[in-house]
């Protein structure tokens, strides 16, 4: 009956949902975590410089720099991942929206077309 046919509809909208939320699931845990990966590899090259200095002073800049360096791409690479999959995850975050509101529409008009 009309009940089973809801609860069908429900359940394909339901499915067809969790794909595309799943996509913007990973999206924004990569806009999370790559910023946070470059920070770790920030507080590495820190470290780096500041066991160097222990060692051998600051008298020589070449030795700072290797610590320094990668403290310093490390946060480059991981703004430059995070900066994109934060925009994408945006974007695709809307077009999500839009498609679970057709599909909704959708299944209200098909229940509604077989009423009459």
């Amino acid at each position: 009956g009309e009940k089973d046919i809801r609860e069908a509809i429900a359940q394909v909208v339901d499915d067809e949902i969790s794909k595309l939320e799943r996509f913007i699931g990973a999206m924004g845990v990569i806009a999370v975590v790559a910023p946070l990966l470059g920070l770790l590899g920030t507080v590495s090259g820190m470290i780096k410089t500041f066991d160097v200095i222990t060692m051998h002073g600051t008298g020589d800049p070449k030795l700072l720099s290797g610590g320094i360096s990668e403290a310093l791409i490390t946060t480059e690479v991981g703004l430059s991942i995070a900066i994109p999959a934060l925009l994408l995850h945006s974007y695709f975050s809307h077009k999500v929206e839009k498609v679970i509101s057709r599909l909704e529409r959708a299944g209200e008009m098909i229940i509604t077309a077989l009423r009459s």
